[in-house]
This record gives structure tokens, sequence and C-alpha cells, in this order.
């Protein structure tokens, strides 16, 4: 095989593969199923909810804040958007119900991300937030204890 066709053939490999992994990472062809689409509902209530972790295979809970506003703030400003909250979403009852951390510290905004749900070996549950405190607090990851209390009640303490 000459130089020139030895060339060219891996000039087209390089080629084929930069077209791959343009298409792929574009996700050109891909196909998104919805299933039940028919049966999806919008519930609304909480700003922001995302991240969310299942508790007792009824809550689901995740933080709930104003990203919007936050994205438009500036870093010495983000004091102005008011905080966020724990929000719990009942699936029985389609209901939100929102928590105040117990014990929080007033100087710490909270301004919650991402969640995890963690259950030690004495079966007690934990929730790790990411909390963009930003000037008030700086990148922080809070962690709550989370425990249902008589009824459909759900305690948030501070740990």
């Amino acid at each position: 095989m000459s130089l020139k066709k030895f060339a060219l053939n891996l000039f087209l490999i390089f080629l084929a593969y930069l077209i791959y992994n343009i298409i792929d990472l574009m996700e050109i062809f891909k196909k998104v199923e919805f299933k039940n689409e028919k049966n999806c509902k919008i519930i609304r209530g909480a700003i922001g909810f995302e991240d969310f972790q299942l508790f007792e295979n009824q809550y689901l809970i995740g933080g709930s804040n104003d990203n919007l506003k936050m994205n438009e703030m500036d870093y010495d400003t983000i004091a102005e958007v008011d905080k966020g909250n724990i929000a719990v979403f009942d699936t029985i009852t389609e209901s939100f119900n929102f928590y105040k951390i117990e014990n929080f510290p007033e100087n710490i905004t909270f301004h919650p991300h991402g969640v995890y749900l963690y259950k030690n070996e004495k079966n007690e549950n934990y929730l790790y937030v990411i909390n963009h405190a930003f000037s008030l607090g700086g990148e922080r990851i809070e962690v709550i204890k989370v425990e249902k209390k008589g009824g459909n009640t759900i305690t948030i303490p501070l740990f």
C-alpha cells in the first residue's frame, strides 16, 4: 500500500470518528420515548423543585428554590433572593409541604440544589443537600436528619 493510500485511510478513519462523536454528543438521532404520556399531569406548588429523593415509598423530598431569580443576580446580591426550603411532595395526596430546617444558622442562606437520601445502619435517614449559599456561607453540604413522626408528619431538623 502506498503512503498516500495509507494517509488517506488514516484521515478517513479520523474523520469518521470525529463525525460519530459529534453526532453522539449532539444526540442528533436520539429518540425520546414517553411512556404513559396521556397520564402525565402538571402539579404546581414548589418553585424549582428538583433533584428529589423517595422517602418511605410515599414522599418525594427535594429542594425548592427560585433558581431563575438567582441566576439573574450577581454573587454579592444573592442575599436578596428569598431563601429556599425543603419541599416534600406526598404522592398519595398529591400535595406539597414546605419545611424550614430546625436550628439552621440565620447568617447562612439556603439555596438547595442536589440532594441525596442516605439510610444508615441504625435505620436513620439523612438528607445530604448541596447548598449554594454564595456570599452568605459559601458552597456547603448540609446534612439533615429526616424523620417521620406520627401520621404523615415529617420533621427536618439540622443534624
